[in-house]
């Protein structure tokens, strides 16, 4: 029985590992999103600011 037993620790050790990774990737995943949700909301915003103002200055002329 001791083999078995040997290679599920093993297996539990690699798994271990490989969700380390995993995690590490789905962090980065996040952090990229975040960004590109933070760079589109400050996009938008710009787009808007000066859509918004050049609708201002048509409206006043």
């Amino acid at each position: 029985m001791e083999g078995p037993r040997k290679w599920s620790k093993v297996w539990a050790e690699e798994g271990t590992e490989a969700q380390e990774e995993e995690m590490s990737c789905f962090a980065r995943t996040q952090l990229l999103l975040c960004f590109l949700s933070v760079g589109w909301s400050y996009a938008n915003l710009i787009l808007w600011g000066s859509l918004n103002s050049l609708i201002g200055v048509c409206v006043v002329i």
